[in-house]
């Protein structure tokens, strides 16, 4: 009896563990450029693409999604983004009214993961996002991203 007893209470120590923290979370993209804007995920190993367009002063919502790390939110190296926003790789294309264009990737093939440049405006990274509530973190495109695009020759098609 004693041995069950044992037992008994080993297995709920044990099961009494601290709890995993699970967080909610949505990242938001807000076009403030004065430009229509067309924003494209790509996978290029799967050839996998996803579109959005949005309007000046229009705000794209990812989904929600569930971690099990809070911390995983703002993280200097999270690419939690790409999940919200339903990236299906680690490169996005944005286009400003046809006209010029901005080019973001990451790669987390090594032991960090390695954002391109300009570091403190990809909007793969989670850090660069304002945390306007709880559950929510927001990436601002602005007239300076613009004015930082490359201009296309002609279409940026």
């Amino acid at each position: 009896m004693k041995v069950l007893n044992f037992i008994i209470f080993t297995f709920l120590l044990v099961g009494c563990g601290p709890e995993t923290m699970r967080d909610e979370g949505r990242f938001l993209l807000e076009n403030r450029s004065t430009f229509d804007l067309k924003i494209t995920f790509r996978n290029n190993v799967t050839q996998e693409i996803r579109a959005i367009e949005l309007a000046d002063s229009q705000i794209f919502e990812g989904e929600k999604f569930i971690t099990s790390n809070g911390a995983t939110f703002t993280s200097q190296n999270s690419t939690v983004p790409a999940t919200s926003f339903g990236s299906p790789g680690t490169e996005v294309e944005i286009v400003f009214q046809n006209m010029r264009k901005l080019f973001y990737s990451f790669d987390s093939s090594e032991e960090i993961i390695i954002f391109s440049d300009p570091v403190d405006r990809n909007i793969f990274r989670a850090s660069n996002y304002l945390q306007i509530d709880d559950e929510e973190f927001l990436f601002v495109l602005t007239q300076e991203d613009y004015n930082n695009a490359t201009p296309c020759d002609g279409p940026c098609e």
